[in-house]
């Protein structure tokens, strides 16, 4: 796996270099051979395990409140969790995203809200 890409390359490893307005059946039909979706951990979406044991990305459904009830907004959308072979978050962009940002900045460009239809 290339997980290393330059320029305007994603850093993601695999065929998928945004999440940008991409639909779940888009997605899904990008999972590479040797990989396995499995149910997240709280059972609220999916998450695809690499053949190295790595959660490489990770679909939390919407939890269908309003907006501005949730935590988040965009846990009314559902979001994804996106990681590299090394662990290392991704951000929409399939850039990753440094771990000495602040803390909330962090957790706003890792939850990557779903865009799609």
């Amino acid at each position: 796996m290339g997980g290393s890409g330059s320029g305007d390359d994603s850093q993601s490893g695999f065929g998928i270099r945004n999440l940008h307005g991409k639909s779940l059946n888009w997605i899904k039909k990008q999972k590479p051979d040797g990989w396995q979706e499995v149910p997240s951990d709280d059972g609220r979406g999916w998450k695809w395990i690499d053949e190295n044991g790595v959660e490489r990305l990770r679909f939390t459904r919407p939890n269908k409140k309003n907006p501005s009830n949730s935590q988040w907004s965009r846990q009314a959308n559902g979001y994804f969790r996106w990681q590299n072979e090394r662990g290392e978050f991704l951000d929409v962009d399939g850039k990753v995203v440094p771990r000495n940002i602040p803390p909330s900045e962090f957790q706003e460009k890792t939850h990557i809200v779903y865009e799609g239809s």
